[in-house]
C-alpha cells in the first residue's frame, strides 16, 4: 500500500504540475471530472484517490504561475501577479520573479509544517471567535476591495453583483449535478482561453537570478493571509492577495512572494478546515467531503 500511495502522490504531483503550464484548465474542473467518475473507479482504494487530489492541488499553487508571469494568462488564483510579475518579465526579471512565488510557497508550507499541532488546537477556537461576526467580516472584506479598485468604483460593484447573481443561480436555481461542472468549465477555462487567444506578450531575453533574497516579512504575511482566505467563506486568493497589495504597494518583490505564499496556504488551510471543522471552502474541499459522505472513504 505504501508504494501505492507514494506512486498516487507522485502521479498527483504530475498532473497538478501539467495542469498549471496549460491556460484555462483548473484542478477544480479535474476533480468535478473525478466526481462525475466515481462509479468507474469503485476498484481503486479511496485513500489513493484522494491521495491523488490532494498532491495535485497542492503541486498546482507551484506551477500556475508560469503562465502568469510568462504567458499572460492568469488563472483566478494568480489573476494578481500578471502585473507586478510582467513588469519584472519585460525587464528580464521572470525568473526571478517565479522563484519569488516558489519561495513563497514553500515558506508557508514549512510555517504551516512548524505549527501543525498548535493550528489543531487554535483552528477551531479562532473560527467560533469569528464566526458570529463573518458577515460583517465579509462585508467588510467586499467594501474594501470595491473602494480601492483602480478606476471606476460603480463598474467594479456592478462586476461584483453579476458576479453574485451568478452563483445565486448556479447553486440555487439549477440542478446542482448538473450544472457545476459546466460552471466551473466556464469560469475557469474559457475566460482564461479568450484573455489568452487576445493578449501578445513578446518575452524579452531572461537573466538566471543570482543571490536572491527572500523577505521573510512578505512570507509570514502571505502565510496568515491563506490562513485567513481558507477560513473565511468567499474568500480566496485573490481576495487575499488584494489586501496584502496595499501592504507591499511600494514593494514587487515582497508582494509577489506573500502572493505565492496565500496560493499554498490556501489551500493547506482549506484541507485543514474540512479535518477538524468539517468546512468546506474550496473545489477541492467540496470535492473531498462528497467522496468521503458517499461512504467509499
Amino acid at each position: 500500500m505504501f508504494l501505492l500511495i507514494a506512486a498516487s502522490v507522485i502521479s498527483g504531483i504530475l498532473v497538478g504540475t501539467l495542469i498549471g503550464l496549460i491556460p484555462g484548465i483548473h484542478p477544480n474542473t479535474v476533480f468535478m471530472i473525478i466526481l462525475s467518475s466515481i462509479i468507474f473507479l469503485h476498484d481503486i482504494e479511496p485513500v489513493l484517490i484522494i491521495t491523488f487530489m490532494v498532491s495535485l492541488a497542492v503541486s498546482n499553487t507551484f506551477s500556475d504561475f508560469i503562465p502568469s508571469i510568462f504567458f499572460g494568462a492568469p488563472e483566478p488564483s494568480t489573476a494578481l501577479s500578471v502585473l507586478p510579475a510582467h513588469r519584472m518579465m519585460l525587464s528580464g526579471r521572470g525568473y526571478e520573479a517565479l522563484y519569488l512565488t516558489v519561495a513563497g510557497g514553500l515558506g508557508a508550507s514549512v510555517l504551516t509544517l512548524l505549527t501543525l499541532p498548535f493550528i489543531f488546537i487554535v483552528l477551531p477556537a479562532l473560527y467560533s471567535l469569528i464566526e458570529p461576526c463573518l458577515s460583517l467580516i465579509l462585508a467588510g472584506i467586499v467594501l474594501w476591495m470595491i473602494f480601492t479598485e483602480h478606476g471606476t468604483r460603480l463598474h467594479a460593484a456592478v462586476v461584483f453583483l453579476l458576479s453574485g447573481l451568478a452563483g445565486l443561480v448556479v447553486l440555487t436555481s439549477l440542478p446542482q449535478e448538473s450544472s457545476i461542472f459546466p460552471a466551473f468549465t466556464g469560469l475557469f477555462a474559457l475566460s482564461s482561453l479568450l484573455i489568452s487567444a487576445t493578449s501578445k506578450t513578446n518575452m524579452p531575453p531572461q537573466h538566471n537570478p543570482e543571490n536572491i533574497s527572500v523577505s521573510k516579512r512578505a512570507v509570514l504575511a502571505g502565510w496568515l493571509a491563506g490562513m485567513f482566505a481558507g477560513l473565511l467563506p468567499g474568500t480566496g486568493s485573490a481576495q487575499s492577495g488584494i489586501i496584502t497589495a496595499q501592504t507591499f504597494r511600494s514593494n514587487i518583490r515582497d508582494f509577489i512572494t506573500s502572493l505565492g505564499g496565500i496560493n499554498t496556504s490556501n489551500i493547506l488551510f482549506t484541507l485543514m478546515m474540512l479535518y477538524t471543522l468539517g468546512k468546506t471552502r474550496s473545489g477541492l474541499t467540496i470535492a473531498l467531503s462528497r467522496i468521503l459522505s458517499s461512504g467509499r472513504a
